[in-house]
């Protein structure tokens, strides 16, 4: 079973993911994986991306689990950058032609069915209704979208294979349902609109407004927390949980303890132990996130601490000096400015 919630500062999407989850076949894709120079890229279109590496873990390569009863699934996380952003004054770095729509929606959309995954999770999703839904439906995904709210034209998707997993139960959280101020040291300071992007004053990924995003996390996990509740009552079971997106935070920020329960700096105890899958298995990548103003990583896949779930692979990326990030994203190698992470996993018997 899976439980999936979306990524902070958007709508998110709370599921329950039911067990027909199909044996994957032995011969799924293997092998893939500061600040970048600024150089100029020469190339006019979009390349042929190549194909993800999903790497096996070490303890993947170990004799098989006693435990496992052999349902194996993949999910993928992704911000693809939502085109209403893609604006020439937001990525000055980037060729322009690598900016366009056309060339833009179809190297997402092949990139995304290039991963052949089970689950994947997507942030900055717009066009969903014109382009993303009917164009995945034909590759055999059914979708849920939530838009953000107010004026915004970009939100949270989840696209799945009905073939391997069925949706039985969902819950749409909205951020804005939290009071739209803070009290921080008894100042009260206005709270950013979760629907804050480039054209009001900063890189939307700009890792800032830190206690903020903390009451976001802390209300994220309090509402994933019911609802592992409502699951368990339900089905009589005990839920895993994978929580899975951008949080436009950074490795050690009060915002990433808080979601791995490892903060010194708050008394507050997280209502569901989570860690970090690539923390967990060799560190967490060098960045997700690569423009000239930021590279670092913001995006992550959490787990519950229950270890019903086993990863076996882990989607690789690419590291700084890579020609591929020369520059700075999105450019003609990758439509987004950030990069997907993802990984295999497989189901223990509880």
């Amino acid at each position: 079973m899976l439980l999936k919630p979306q990524a902070i500062w958007a709508a998110s999407l709370p599921l329950f993911l039911g067990r027909r989850l199909l044996p994957k076949s032995s011969s799924s894709p293997p092998p893939c994986g500061r600040r970048l120079p600024l150089r100029p890229i020469c190339k006019r279109r979009m390349s042929a991306q190549a194909e993800p590496r999903f790497s096996p873990l070490p303890t993947a390569r170990s004799e098989p689990d006693a435990g496992a009863d052999g349902h194996q699934f993949r999910l993928v996380s992704y911000n693809i950058l939502a085109q209403v952003y893609v604006k020439s004054a937001f990525f000055p770095h980037s060729p322009s032609a690598s900016l366009k729509w056309k060339a833009r929606s179809k190297a997402v959309l092949t990139e995304l069915k290039s991963f052949n995954a089970d689950l994947m999770c997507i942030q900055e999703l717009d066009e969903y209704e014109t382009f993303y839904r009917k164009n995945m439906e034909s590759s055999g995904y059914s979708s849920i979208y939530v838009q953000r709210s107010g004026d915004k034209r970009d939100g949270c998707g989840i696209f799945y294979k009905p073939k391997s997993v069925e949706l039985l139960q969902k819950e749409v959280i909205h951020y804005n349902d939290l009071v739209e101020t803070c009290l921080l040291d008894d100042t009260v300071i206005s709270a950013p609109s979760n629907n804050s992007s480039p054209s009001e004053g900063n890189m939307k990924r700009d890792p800032e407004w830190i206690d903020v995003k903390l009451a976001q996390a802390k209300y994220l996990l309090s509402k994933v927390f019911e609802f592992e509740k409502i699951i368990s009552n339900k089905f009589t079971c005990k839920p895993s949980v994978i929580i899975a997106g951008d949080f436009n935070s950074t490795p050690g920020d009060k915002v990433y303890n808080y979601l791995v329960s490892a903060s010194s700096e708050s008394t507050d105890e997280a209502p569901i132990k989570l860690r970090s899958l690539y923390a967990a298995n060799g560190g967490e990548p060098e960045f997700t996130n690569c423009t000239p103003g930021f590279t670092g990583t913001l995006d992550y896949i959490f787990l519950s601490g229950d270890n019903s779930i086993k990863p076996t692979t882990l989607l690789r990326i690419p590291r700084g000096g890579s020609p591929d990030v020369e520059g700075g994203l999105p450019n003609f190698h990758h439509p987004s400015d950030h990069l997907p992470i993802g990984a295999d996993f497989q189901l223990l018997s509880s």
